[in-house]
C-alpha cells in the first residue's frame, strides 16, 4: 500500500520534530511540519479515456489513452490522497479515497491528528480544554472529536495540554491551557475553541510547534517567533524585557536566527539554521543546550550545539531531550535516565550521541524516543521507558538500545511509517495511512474506543477509532 503524503512529525510531550525543508526544495518543516501536501496539487491526469472512433481496426494498438485512477486498486493516483485496497467507508482511507491523516501529535494525555482536508481532530485528556472541541466542562474523549473552526490547517503542534495548527493563509490558530500565554491570544484565558495567535505584522507562518507552556512558529522567510512561558529564557527574550511576569501572551520575534526547521519541548527550543548547524536555548539542566554539561546554565541566547556534525535534516525533541538526523545517523542528547538517548546506557549526555539510524521522523515522548526508518518500507523503533508498553514491542521492558514497533498482532514489524509522536507514557503514529496509539491509556489517549488505566493499556499498536 501507498500513502501519497509523507510529512516528518512527531510531536512529543509538548515536542516536535521538525525537518529542514531545502533538501528538496519545498517546505517539509514539521513538528510540525507544513509539508503536506495539498490535494489539490495532484494531477489527476487527462480526462480523454482515448478515442471512441469504431473505425479503426488496429486490434494491436496498446494506446488507449490515460486511464482513470481506480479508487481501491491499492495504488495512489491521480487525484488519489490514499488507496487502502478496498473501497470500505469505514476505515482511515474512505471509500472515495479522498480523506488520510497525515500528521499526529501527542501531549501529556491526549493525541491530535492532522486529515488531508485540513481538519484535526483530538482524542483523550480534556482537562484544560486541549481537545479543542468547544467542551469547556473538562470531559475526556476515548474516540476522535473535531476541533472547531479549523478546516484548513497545514500544520500540527501538540503541546503538553494545548494545541495549535498553521492555517492556509499563514495564521496561528491555538487552543488549550493558556495559564502563560501559550495561546498567543494576548490572554491568559484557556480555550475551549481554537483563537488566532495575534504574529508580528507582514509574519506569515509555514510551522508551529508546542512545548510545556510554550510555542514557536516559523515564517516563509525563516523568521521564528515564540510565546508563552520564558522561565528559561525558552522565547529567545531577555527576562528583563518581559519583567515582572517573564512571559509573553503575544509571540515575540527571536532576534538573529533564520530558521529552516524549528522544535520545541519542556523549556527548550531549537532550530536548523540554512547551513545545518543545529542552534537551542531556553532549559539546560540535563545537557539539552549540548554544553557538554549535563548541569548547564539555562541561556535566552542560542547556542551551536557541540559535538553534532554538520548538515543536520531533522529534529526530534521530547521531554528533557533531543535528536537530530545527521547524514546517515540520529544523534540524541540531554537527559538518558532511561535509556531515552539510545546509546545503550542510562547515563545522560550534554554531548550528542550516535544510535547509526537514518530517520524520516523522530519524536521523544516523557523518558521515550521513537522513530521512522528511512529505508522502504519505512519500520518504526522505539527505546527508552516502557512502564505502559509506549515502545510498542510487545512488552514491558524498558530498552537502552532500539526495538521495532510490532503490528497488533504482536509479531511482525510495522511498516510503512510517516508520522510519529511521543506523549507522557503513549506514542502514536501513521502507518500506511492508517493511525495508530499505543501505551497508557488512562484518559482515552489511545482513542480506541477504551478508557480505564492499567488495563486498558496497550503494548502493541491499536488502531484508533474513526470518527470522521
Amino acid at each position: 500500500m501507498r500513502f501519497c503524503l509523507f510529512v516528518a512529525v512527531g510531536l512529543g510531550l509538548g515536542a516536535c520534530s521538525s525537518v529542514r525543508d531545502d533538501r528538496d526544495g519545498s517546505d517539509a518543516g514539521g513538528g510540525d511540519d507544513a509539508g503536506t501536501t495539498d490535494a489539490g496539487d495532484f494531477d489527476s491526469g487527462s480526462d480523454d479515456a482515448g478515442s471512441d472512433d469504431a473505425g479503426s481496426d488496429d486490434a494491436g494498438s496498446d494506446d488507449a489513452g490515460p486511464t482513470e485512477p481506480v479508487c481501491g486498486d491499492g495504488t495512489v493516483e491521480g487525484d488519489e490522497v490514499c488507496d487502502d485496497g478496498n473501497s470500505d467507508d469505514g476505515d482511515l482511507c474512505p471509500g472515495d479515497c479522498t480523506l488520510a491523516p497525515v500528521k499526529v501529535g501527542a501531549g501529556w494525555a491526549h493525541a491530535c491528528a492532522l486529515l488531508s482536508d485540513g481538519r484535526v481532530f483530538c482524542w483523550g485528556d480534556n482537562a484544560q480544554q486541549e481537545l479543542g472541541n468547544g467542551d469547556d466542562s473538562g470531559t475526556d474523549s476515548d474516540t476522535p472529536v473535531e476541533v472547531e473552526v479549523i478546516d484548513d490547517a497545514i500544520d500540527l503542534a501538540v503541546g503538553l495540554d494545548h494545541g495549535c495548527v498553521v492555517r492556509a493563509g499563514g495564521e496561528i490558530w491555538c487552543w488549550g491551557y493558556n495559564n502563560l500565554g501559550q495561546l498567543g491570544d494576548d490572554t491568559i484565558v484557556s480555550r475551549a475553541t481554537p483563537v488566532q495567535a495575534m504574529l508580528p505584522s507582514g509574519f506569515e507562518a509555514v510551522e508551529v510547534t508546542a512545548g510545556r507552556r510554550h510555542s514557536c512558529a516559523r515564517s516563509d522567510a525563516g523568521a521564528v517567533a515564540c510565546w508563552g512561558s520564558n522561565e528559561f529564557g525558552q522565547l529567545g527574550v531577555h527576562p528583563d524585557d518581559l519583567d515582572p511576569l517573564n512571559y509573553a501572551t503575544t509571540p515575540q520575534e527571536v532576534a538573529g536566527v533564520t530558521a529552516e526547521a524549528l522544535a520545541t519541548a519542556n523549556g527548550t527550543t531549537c532550530i536548523i539554521d540554512a547551513d545545518g548547524d543545529v542552534y537551542c536555548w531556553g532549559y539546560n539542566a540535563n545537557g539539552q543546550l549540548g554544553t557538554d554539561s549535563t548541569a548547564g546554565v539555562h541561556s535566552f541566547t542560542p547556542v551551536q550545539i557541540a559535538g553534532l556534525p554538520a548538515d543536520a535534516t531533522l529534529l526530534g525533541m521530547g521531554h528533557q531531550h533531543l535528536c537530530a538526523r545527521v547524514g546517515e545517523s540520529l544523534y540524541c542528547w540531554g537527559w538518558n535516565d532511561h535509556g531515552q538517548l539510545g546509546d545503550g546506557t542510562t547515563t545522560s549526555s550534554g554531548i550528542p550521541v550516535e544510535t547509526d539510524l537514518p530517520a524520516i521522523d523522530a519524536a521523544g515522548g516523557g523518558s521515550h524516543t521513537c522513530m521512522i526508518l528511512e529505508p522502504a518500507p519505512h519500520q518504526l523503533r522505539c527505546w527508552g521507558l516502557n512502564a505502559d508498553g509506549e515502545l510498542g514491542d510487545a512488552t514491558t521492558d524498558t530498552r537502552a538500545a532500539p526495538v521495532t514497533v510490532v503490528e497488533p498482532s504482536g509479531t511482525g514489524a510495522l511498516t510503512e511509517g510517516s508520522s510519529i509522536a511521543g506523549g507522557f507514557r503513549h506514542t502514536c503514529a501513521v502507518a500506511d495511512h492508517v493511525l495508530y496509539c499505543w501505551g497508557r491509556n488512562d484518559s482515552g489517549q489511545l482513542g480506541n474506543d477504551e478508557t480505564g488505566g492499567d488495563a486498558f493499556g496497550r503494548d502493541v499498536p491499536t488502531p484508533v477509532t474513526v470518527t470522521w
